[in-house]
């Protein structure tokens, strides 16, 4: 089916992650939809209408639309975003795309907005984000920091490659006025 039930529960919350499309532009290191080979499929906006008057407005329930794919990719993206504006939508992306002004602004309708990186220089920024480019995210954050969405995370995909770089990574998040969590 569209959507995976997550068994994970923060701060008495639970988390439903439905698989808005199930390919991605990246074939990251650490990410095992490298391996899997999309069939290009995404979530239909009738079901994500189903989803959302079904969890949409339970007050413990955070529906992170995002699991292996690149939700950014979804082609009737903003028409999405626009159904979860209200909800306690989360969503995470590479940033390594090429984003419309109109795609860009519609990601405020989302709670939270998680933006993966693992690098930041471009040499060690390839060696994980394999078909990434690195300038392009950058890009994709200042503009993103320009629309004062509500809350913004850099998720450090932390590893020993990378470590030496963290401090400096946490400072870049919060200078776009970010937040910064390393993940392992």
């Amino acid at each position: 089916g569209d959507i995976t039930m997550a068994n994970k529960k923060e701060e008495g919350t639970t988390i439903l992650v439905p698989e808005l499309v199930d390919y991605c532009n990246l074939r990251c290191a650490l990410c095992w939809n490298r391996l899997r080979m999309g069939s290009f499929r995404q979530m239909s906006l009738k079901t994500v209408d189903k989803v959302l008057l079904r969890y949409g407005n339970v007050s413990s329930q955070t529906i992170s639309w995002f699991n292996w794919g690149e939700p950014l990719l979804h082609r009737e993206f903003e028409i999405f975003a626009g159904m979860v504006k209200g909800t306690r939508s989360a969503i995470s992306s590479n940033f390594s795309l090429r984003i419309t002004d109109a795609r860009m602004e519609s990601l405020q309708n989302f709670r939270t907005i998680y933006v993966s990186m693992s690098g930041i220089t471009p040499e060690l920024y390839q060696l994980y984000n394999v078909g990434g480019d690195l300038s392009l995210v950058m890009s994709n954050l200042k503009r993103l920091s320009a629309l004062k969405c509500r809350r913004v995370i850099i998720r450090w995909e932390s590893h020993r490659y990378n470590a030496h770089q963290q401090a400096k990574a946490k400072d870049m998040a919060e200078g776009f006025g970010f937040g910064f969590e390393p993940i392992l």
